[in-house]
Protein backbone atom coordinates (compact mmCIF):
# COMPACT_ATOMS: atom_id res chain seq x y z
CA UNK A 1 0.00 0.00 0.00
CA UNK A 2 1.62 3.36 -0.72
CA UNK A 3 1.61 6.71 1.08
CA UNK A 4 -1.52 8.18 -1.17
CA UNK A 5 -3.17 4.73 -0.76
CA UNK A 6 -2.90 4.93 2.93
CA UNK A 7 -3.80 8.59 3.08
CA UNK A 8 -7.18 7.93 1.15
CA UNK A 9 -8.05 5.01 3.80
CA UNK A 10 -7.93 7.47 6.45
CA UNK A 11 -9.69 10.18 4.65
CA UNK A 12 -12.53 7.82 4.56
CA UNK A 13 -12.85 7.85 8.23
CA UNK A 14 -12.84 11.09 8.32
CA UNK A 15 -14.74 12.11 5.39
CA UNK A 16 -17.78 9.46 7.43
CA UNK A 17 -17.37 11.47 10.72
CA UNK A 18 -17.89 14.71 9.01
CA UNK A 19 -21.19 13.28 7.39
CA UNK A 20 -22.59 11.96 10.13
CA UNK A 21 -21.94 15.57 11.86
CA UNK A 22 -23.44 17.39 8.88
CA UNK A 23 -26.41 14.47 9.17
CA UNK A 24 -27.07 15.83 12.98
CA UNK A 25 -27.26 19.36 11.79
CA UNK A 26 -29.49 18.66 9.29
CA UNK A 27 -31.98 16.78 11.09
CA UNK A 28 -31.38 19.03 14.31
CA UNK A 29 -32.89 21.63 12.20
CA UNK A 30 -35.57 20.20 10.95
CA UNK A 31 -36.32 19.29 14.37
CA UNK A 32 -36.08 22.86 15.33
CA UNK A 33 -38.42 24.14 11.97
CA UNK A 34 -41.14 21.36 12.71
CA UNK A 35 -41.11 22.95 16.49
CA UNK A 36 -41.35 26.13 15.10
CA UNK A 37 -44.46 25.77 12.88
CA UNK A 38 -46.26 24.20 15.49
CA UNK A 39 -45.77 27.02 17.71
CA UNK A 40 -44.31 25.14 20.76
CA UNK A 41 -42.43 28.28 21.90
CA UNK A 42 -43.03 31.34 19.73
CA UNK A 43 -40.57 33.72 19.20
CA UNK A 44 -37.60 31.99 21.17
CA UNK A 45 -38.27 28.71 18.68
CA UNK A 46 -38.75 31.22 15.90
CA UNK A 47 -34.92 32.40 16.51
CA UNK A 48 -33.96 29.35 17.50
CA UNK A 49 -34.80 27.64 13.92
CA UNK A 50 -33.02 30.71 12.46
CA UNK A 51 -29.75 30.08 14.04
CA UNK A 52 -30.27 26.29 13.49
CA UNK A 53 -30.50 26.94 9.77
CA UNK A 54 -27.61 28.76 9.11
CA UNK A 55 -25.55 26.28 11.35
CA UNK A 56 -26.97 23.68 9.08
CA UNK A 57 -25.76 25.33 6.02
CA UNK A 58 -22.53 25.77 7.08
CA UNK A 59 -22.31 22.08 8.36
CA UNK A 60 -23.54 21.10 4.54
CA UNK A 61 -20.79 23.53 3.50
CA UNK A 62 -18.16 22.46 5.25
CA UNK A 63 -18.68 18.89 4.59
CA UNK A 64 -18.96 19.51 0.84
CA UNK A 65 -15.89 21.27 0.80
CA UNK A 66 -14.67 18.47 2.84
CA UNK A 67 -15.70 15.84 -0.04
CA UNK A 68 -13.80 18.47 -2.51
CA UNK A 69 -10.69 18.02 -1.08
CA UNK A 70 -10.79 14.53 -1.18
CA UNK A 71 -11.62 14.34 -4.75
CA UNK A 72 -9.02 16.45 -6.01
CA UNK A 73 -6.55 14.60 -4.33
CA UNK A 74 -7.93 11.41 -6.05
CA UNK A 75 -7.79 13.37 -9.21
CA UNK A 76 -4.19 14.27 -9.76
CA UNK A 77 -3.25 10.81 -8.90
CA UNK A 78 -5.84 8.42 -9.69
CA UNK A 79 -3.89 6.62 -12.26
CA UNK A 80 -0.94 6.06 -10.26
CA UNK A 81 -2.92 2.55 -8.19
CA UNK A 82 -5.81 0.68 -8.53
CA UNK A 83 -7.04 1.69 -5.51
CA UNK A 84 -6.75 5.07 -5.93
CA UNK A 85 -8.52 4.69 -9.28
CA UNK A 86 -11.36 3.15 -7.64
CA UNK A 87 -11.37 5.82 -4.58
CA UNK A 88 -11.80 8.79 -7.01
CA UNK A 89 -14.64 6.94 -8.69
CA UNK A 90 -16.19 6.16 -5.47
CA UNK A 91 -15.86 9.88 -4.59
CA UNK A 92 -17.59 10.55 -7.46
CA UNK A 93 -20.66 7.92 -6.72
CA UNK A 94 -20.65 9.42 -2.88
CA UNK A 95 -20.66 13.20 -4.08
CA UNK A 96 -23.04 12.90 -6.81
CA UNK A 97 -25.49 10.67 -4.52
CA UNK A 98 -25.07 13.51 -1.85
CA UNK A 99 -25.39 16.25 -3.67
CA UNK A 100 -29.25 15.93 -4.07
CA UNK A 101 -30.53 15.91 -0.49
CA UNK A 102 -27.37 19.65 -0.42
CA UNK A 103 -28.91 20.81 -2.74
CA UNK A 104 -32.28 20.57 -1.79
CA UNK A 105 -31.08 21.51 1.67
CA UNK A 106 -29.59 24.72 0.32
CA UNK A 107 -32.76 25.40 -2.46
CA UNK A 108 -34.96 25.13 1.23
CA UNK A 109 -33.05 27.27 2.91
CA UNK A 110 -32.90 29.95 0.13
CA UNK A 111 -36.83 29.43 -0.41
CA UNK A 112 -37.33 30.40 3.34
CA UNK A 113 -35.16 33.25 3.12
CA UNK A 114 -35.67 35.23 -0.55
CA UNK A 115 -38.73 35.71 -2.22
CA UNK A 116 -37.15 33.88 -5.61
CA UNK A 117 -35.91 30.94 -3.65
CA UNK A 118 -39.31 29.08 -4.43
CA UNK A 119 -38.27 28.88 -8.15
CA UNK A 120 -34.67 27.70 -7.10
CA UNK A 121 -36.36 25.19 -5.27
CA UNK A 122 -38.71 23.22 -7.90
CA UNK A 123 -36.01 23.91 -10.10
CA UNK A 124 -32.99 22.26 -8.37
CA UNK A 125 -35.05 19.64 -7.20
CA UNK A 126 -35.76 18.39 -10.35
CA UNK A 127 -32.14 19.00 -12.05
CA UNK A 128 -30.14 17.58 -9.03
CA UNK A 129 -31.91 14.62 -8.44
CA UNK A 130 -31.30 13.70 -12.69
CA UNK A 131 -28.20 14.70 -12.73
CA UNK A 132 -26.81 13.22 -9.07
CA UNK A 133 -28.53 9.80 -10.63
CA UNK A 134 -26.89 9.85 -13.67
CA UNK A 135 -23.53 10.26 -12.46
CA UNK A 136 -23.68 8.02 -10.00
CA UNK A 137 -25.54 5.50 -11.64
CA UNK A 138 -22.30 5.93 -14.45
CA UNK A 139 -19.41 5.66 -11.20
CA UNK A 140 -21.78 2.43 -10.18
CA UNK A 141 -20.88 1.10 -13.47
CA UNK A 142 -17.28 1.35 -13.62
CA UNK A 143 -17.05 0.04 -9.98
CA UNK A 144 -18.99 -2.61 -10.25
CA UNK A 145 -17.31 -3.45 -13.98
CA UNK A 146 -14.11 -3.70 -12.24
CA UNK A 147 -14.78 -6.08 -9.55
CA UNK A 148 -17.34 -8.64 -11.14
CA UNK A 149 -17.51 -8.47 -14.69
CA UNK A 150 -14.93 -10.76 -16.15
CA UNK A 151 -11.72 -8.38 -17.51
CA UNK A 152 -10.49 -8.48 -20.84
CA UNK A 153 -7.31 -9.84 -21.98
CA UNK A 154 -4.49 -8.65 -23.91
CA UNK A 155 -1.49 -10.77 -25.22
CA UNK A 156 1.08 -9.45 -26.95
CA UNK A 157 4.68 -7.56 -27.47
CA UNK A 158 5.34 -4.74 -24.32
CA UNK A 159 6.32 -2.13 -26.72
CA UNK A 160 6.62 0.72 -24.21
CA UNK A 161 5.28 3.56 -21.34
CA UNK A 162 3.83 6.42 -22.48
CA UNK A 163 3.38 9.41 -20.01
CA UNK A 164 1.03 12.35 -21.20
CA UNK A 165 1.04 15.40 -18.62
CA UNK A 166 -0.98 17.47 -20.71
CA UNK A 167 -3.89 16.86 -19.27
CA UNK A 168 -5.44 18.61 -16.03
CA UNK A 169 -5.63 16.03 -13.49
CA UNK A 170 -2.42 14.42 -13.20
CA UNK A 171 -0.13 12.02 -15.63
CA UNK A 172 -2.24 9.38 -17.46
CA UNK A 173 -0.20 6.26 -18.40
CA UNK A 174 -0.69 3.85 -21.26
CA UNK A 175 1.11 1.03 -22.44
CA UNK A 176 1.87 0.49 -25.93
CA UNK A 177 1.20 -3.13 -27.04
CA UNK A 178 2.07 -4.90 -30.61
CA UNK A 179 1.64 -1.27 -31.51
CA UNK A 180 -2.00 -0.33 -29.91
CA UNK A 181 -1.94 2.14 -27.03
CA UNK A 182 -4.21 0.92 -24.15
CA UNK A 183 -4.94 3.40 -20.95
CA UNK A 184 -3.63 2.13 -17.84
CA UNK A 185 -2.65 2.82 -13.86
CA UNK A 186 0.79 2.81 -13.26
CA UNK A 187 0.54 0.41 -10.72
CA UNK A 188 -0.91 -2.64 -13.53
CA UNK A 189 1.81 -1.59 -15.68
CA UNK A 190 4.70 -2.20 -12.76
CA UNK A 191 7.74 -4.36 -13.94
CA UNK A 192 6.76 -4.59 -17.71
CA UNK A 193 9.57 -3.75 -19.58
CA UNK A 194 10.23 -3.78 -23.79
CA UNK A 195 10.71 -6.72 -25.46
CA UNK A 196 8.37 -8.84 -23.46
CA UNK A 197 5.29 -11.06 -24.11
CA UNK A 198 3.01 -10.03 -22.16
CA UNK A 199 -0.50 -10.97 -20.77
CA UNK A 200 -2.27 -7.87 -19.30
CA UNK A 201 -6.12 -7.84 -17.81
CA UNK A 202 -7.78 -4.37 -18.72
CA UNK A 203 -11.09 -3.38 -16.43
CA UNK A 204 -14.52 -4.09 -17.74
CA UNK A 205 -15.80 -0.79 -16.58
CA UNK A 206 -13.15 1.57 -16.66
CA UNK A 207 -11.56 0.23 -19.54
CA UNK A 208 -8.06 0.62 -18.44
CA UNK A 209 -5.21 -2.08 -17.83
CA UNK A 210 -4.94 -3.03 -14.08
CA UNK A 211 -2.30 -5.40 -13.94
CA UNK A 212 0.24 -7.38 -16.54
CA UNK A 213 1.58 -10.58 -16.02
CA UNK A 214 4.91 -11.72 -18.22
CA UNK A 215 4.43 -14.79 -20.27
CA UNK A 216 8.57 -14.45 -21.70
CA UNK A 217 10.86 -12.32 -23.34
CA UNK A 218 11.43 -11.55 -26.73
CA UNK A 219 14.60 -10.69 -27.44
CA UNK A 220 15.66 -7.53 -29.25
CA UNK A 221 17.08 -8.63 -33.12
CA UNK A 222 20.81 -7.43 -33.67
Amino acid sequence: MSDLDFFVFCWWFCAIGVGALTAAFVLRRDDVAVRSKLGEAGTAQNAASASSGLVALVAILAGFAFLLIGFFVLLFNSHKTNILMWNFWIIIFAGSAASVPIFLSLARFASERWEGGRFITSGSRFLSAVVGLLIAAWSAYVLVGDWAFQRDTIIGRFDRVEVDNSRRGGPRFYAVIDGKRWEATRQGLFGSQAGQQVRAERGAGSGMILHTQLIRSVPHSR
